[in-house]
Protein backbone atom coordinates (compact mmCIF):
# COMPACT_ATOMS: atom_id res chain seq x y z
CA UNK A 1 0.00 0.00 0.00
CA UNK A 2 1.31 3.24 -0.83
CA UNK A 3 0.99 6.13 1.59
CA UNK A 4 0.87 9.45 0.12
CA UNK A 5 0.45 13.17 1.79
CA UNK A 6 -1.99 14.44 -0.71
CA UNK A 7 -4.76 11.90 0.70
CA UNK A 8 -6.06 8.95 0.02
CA UNK A 9 -6.64 9.32 -3.66
CA UNK A 10 -3.41 7.35 -3.97
CA UNK A 11 -4.56 4.52 -2.07
CA UNK A 12 -7.38 4.06 -4.18
CA UNK A 13 -5.14 3.97 -7.01
CA UNK A 14 -2.80 1.93 -5.60
CA UNK A 15 -5.80 -0.42 -4.76
CA UNK A 16 -7.45 -0.61 -7.81
CA UNK A 17 -4.71 -1.62 -9.82
CA UNK A 18 -4.57 -4.43 -7.35
CA UNK A 19 -8.01 -5.10 -7.99
CA UNK A 20 -7.45 -5.23 -11.49
CA UNK A 21 -4.42 -7.17 -11.25
CA UNK A 22 -6.67 -9.48 -9.28
CA UNK A 23 -9.02 -9.88 -11.79
CA UNK A 24 -6.58 -10.72 -14.47
CA UNK A 25 -4.93 -13.32 -11.67
CA UNK A 26 -8.30 -14.83 -11.28
CA UNK A 27 -9.91 -14.76 -14.83
CA UNK A 28 -6.55 -16.97 -15.75
CA UNK A 29 -6.89 -19.38 -13.50
CA UNK A 30 -10.68 -19.23 -14.37
CA UNK A 31 -9.41 -20.09 -18.16
CA UNK A 32 -6.91 -22.64 -16.97
CA UNK A 33 -9.76 -24.43 -15.09
CA UNK A 34 -11.82 -24.33 -17.81
CA UNK A 35 -9.21 -25.78 -19.91
CA UNK A 36 -8.63 -28.37 -17.70
CA UNK A 37 -11.88 -29.59 -17.28
CA UNK A 38 -13.01 -29.49 -21.32
CA UNK A 39 -9.41 -32.25 -21.59
CA UNK A 40 -9.84 -34.32 -19.32
CA UNK A 41 -14.11 -34.47 -20.17
CA UNK A 42 -12.91 -35.31 -23.41
CA UNK A 43 -13.51 -39.47 -23.91
CA UNK A 44 -10.11 -41.44 -24.00
CA UNK A 45 -10.78 -42.68 -27.56
CA UNK A 46 -10.09 -39.31 -28.37
CA UNK A 47 -6.77 -39.11 -27.14
CA UNK A 48 -5.12 -42.71 -28.62
CA UNK A 49 -4.54 -44.59 -31.26
CA UNK A 50 -6.98 -47.33 -32.15
CA UNK A 51 -4.99 -50.80 -32.61
CA UNK A 52 -7.54 -52.71 -34.18
CA UNK A 53 -9.54 -51.98 -37.21
CA UNK A 54 -13.47 -52.54 -38.95
CA UNK A 55 -14.38 -52.99 -42.55
CA UNK A 56 -18.35 -52.34 -43.24
CA UNK A 57 -19.69 -52.84 -46.08
CA UNK A 58 -23.34 -52.94 -48.44
CA UNK A 59 -23.46 -55.47 -51.23
CA UNK A 60 -26.05 -54.74 -54.05
CA UNK A 61 -26.58 -56.15 -57.50
CA UNK A 62 -26.63 -54.36 -60.78
CA UNK A 63 -29.69 -52.70 -60.31
CA UNK A 64 -29.09 -51.60 -56.99
CA UNK A 65 -31.06 -54.26 -54.72
CA UNK A 66 -29.40 -55.10 -51.43
CA UNK A 67 -28.58 -58.82 -51.81
CA UNK A 68 -28.64 -61.02 -48.18
CA UNK A 69 -27.09 -64.20 -47.90
CA UNK A 70 -23.68 -63.30 -49.66
CA UNK A 71 -20.42 -64.81 -48.27
CA UNK A 72 -18.14 -62.15 -47.70
CA UNK A 73 -14.26 -63.30 -47.35
CA UNK A 74 -11.04 -61.00 -46.83
CA UNK A 75 -7.37 -61.77 -46.51
CA UNK A 76 -4.85 -60.51 -44.50
CA UNK A 77 -2.22 -59.86 -47.36
CA UNK A 78 0.71 -60.47 -44.93
CA UNK A 79 -0.06 -63.52 -43.33
CA UNK A 80 -2.65 -64.92 -46.06
CA UNK A 81 -5.34 -65.22 -43.78
CA UNK A 82 -8.74 -65.01 -44.36
CA UNK A 83 -12.15 -64.08 -42.51
CA UNK A 84 -15.39 -64.60 -43.85
CA UNK A 85 -18.88 -63.74 -43.14
CA UNK A 86 -22.41 -63.41 -44.46
CA UNK A 87 -24.69 -60.45 -45.44
CA UNK A 88 -27.58 -59.66 -43.36
CA UNK A 89 -31.14 -59.05 -44.36
CA UNK A 90 -30.01 -55.55 -45.53
CA UNK A 91 -27.26 -56.46 -47.49
CA UNK A 92 -24.34 -55.44 -44.83
CA UNK A 93 -21.58 -57.17 -43.81
CA UNK A 94 -18.94 -56.15 -41.08
CA UNK A 95 -15.46 -57.20 -39.89
CA UNK A 96 -14.99 -55.68 -36.83
CA UNK A 97 -11.44 -55.90 -34.54
CA UNK A 98 -9.61 -56.10 -37.55
CA UNK A 99 -5.26 -56.16 -37.34
CA UNK A 100 -3.53 -54.16 -39.41
CA UNK A 101 -2.98 -55.49 -43.44
CA UNK A 102 -6.53 -56.67 -43.73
Amino acid sequence: MIMCTLGSSWVELSNSRKRASLSRTTLSLRAAALAAVVALSMPVENRAQVLKGQILGTITDQSGALVPGVKVTITDTRTNTQRTGDTNEAGNYFFVNLDPGY
